[in-house]
């Protein structure tokens, strides 16, 4: 015990920074009566220590002593801005409590962190415990998770109300990721039952091939997109459609929208009730880019009209199925014996007359199945 206290005192000014690379015989960083002392801590990074399976270890779990009377129930780590945790092949928690669980749970907490960067932890299943400290990443701006094969979702329901603040979103290299939003839990026993206000700004999924849903059947009503600006999508396969229309509607300061080699069908999914002619109006985009991808149809299914003010350039490649590549509404569709206007051939876009007056670059390439660029009357 009287190590323990001298160690206490050593860092009790520690401020700034603690870095822990490279480290294979490392267990754990901290123990759980140590760690008090690191509370003033704004930034920690640990990367490349092998056989590291926890950052706070309990004391008995690891055969510590420890005086019982100085042992708090939570670990508040309240000065904590940006905690980096890169390849860590053999963490299994940030606490050491029991042999498997989330990364985060209730006994540890970060009422100020702001930069949360995940990489390579390969046998996380979970970021977060469904029970999380009150006050726990509701200042979090930016979240990076990346190369993490075990991980199954990005955020339940109990962590959406803490989004307000997040501005970046980059999720890379999940392979079981199948939805980033999740509105309801897996066996429908957890609902976020709120309207959540985001400020996100920018999203990034890379190389996420089981990813089918940005956004789930609902989160469109309990999650709102509003500020954001640069959307990024690449190597996601099973993903058949990007946006909901009730999200693509909302996305006033978009200003960059790249998708990269997808399985998606559309960009724009219909949904139930809407059976008027809808108006997709993006005031603030100016650059677009949508490359190899072989299923694409169109940008949205239904009945729509589209603007595109601020376009500068634009980028199509390898997009097999597009025949048409602009088009106005009424030019494809034809009378049925109802008198009912329907489709007769698809275009990439339905737009106005001046639906481009901006654009300066544009690129299409490798369309080896279009065959007309404008189709009108």
């Amino acid at each position: 015990m009287r190590d323990e206290i001298l160690a206490m005192g050593s860092f009790h000014n520690l401020r700034r920074k603690l870095e822990i690379r490279k480290c294979d015989n490392l267990v754990f960083v901290f123990s759980s009566t140590l760690v008090r002392c690191f509370s003033q801590l704004q930034e920690i990074e640990i990367e490349d220590c092998k056989v590291m399976s926890a950052i706070v270890a309990e004391e008995r779990k690891h055969e510590i002593q420890v005086n019982d009377d100085i042992i708090t129930d939570t670990i508040d780590f309240t000065q904590l801005r940006s905690l980096n945790l890169k390849r860590l092949p053999n963490l299994k928690g940030f606490c050491s409590d029991v042999d498997s669980q989330p990364l985060f749970n209730k006994k540890v907490a970060f009422s100020n962190l702001e930069n949360l960067h995940i990489d390579a932890i390969y046998k996380l299943k979970m970021l977060w415990h469904n029970q999380l400290n009150p006050d726990s990443f509701c200042k979090l701006k930016q979240l990076c998770v990346g190369d993490c094969e075990n991980l199954i979702n990005i955020f339940q329901p109990n962590i959406l109300r803490r989004l307000q603040n997040l501005e970046d979103l980059q999720i890379r290299n999940c392979n079981l990721v199948e939805e980033v939003f999740e509105v309801q839990g897996k066996n429908g026993d957890e609902i976020c039952d709120m309207v959540v206000s985001t400020q996100f700004k920018v999203l990034k999924l890379i190389n996420l091939p089981n990813l089918k849903h940005v956004w789930s059947s609902g989160s469109q009503e309990i999650l709102t997109f509003q500020n954001l600006r640069e959307v990024e999508v690449s190597n996601c396969k099973s993903m058949k459609s990007l946006f909901p229309a009730s999200v693509a509607k909302s996305l006033e300061q978009l200003k960059k929208l790249k998708i990269y080699d997808c399985g998606l069908e559309e960009i724009v999914a219909m949904e139930e009730g809407l059976e008027t002619v809808t108006k997709f109006v993006f005031p603030q985009l100016y650059s677009l880019s949508l490359f190899s991808l072989p299923e694409l149809k169109c940008f949205y299914p239904g009945k729509h009209t589209s603007e595109w003010p601020s376009l500068n350039s634009l980028y199509i490649s390898k997009c097999d199925k597009v025949k048409i590549f602009a088009a106005s509404e009424l030019s494809l569709s034809d009378t049925n014996e109802l008198g009912h206007n329907v489709p007769v051939q698809q275009a990439l876009f339905l737009i106005e007359k001046v639906a481009f007056p901006n654009l300066e670059d544009i690129r299409i390439t490798f369309m080896d199945n279009l065959k007309m660029l404008w189709h009108n009357h």
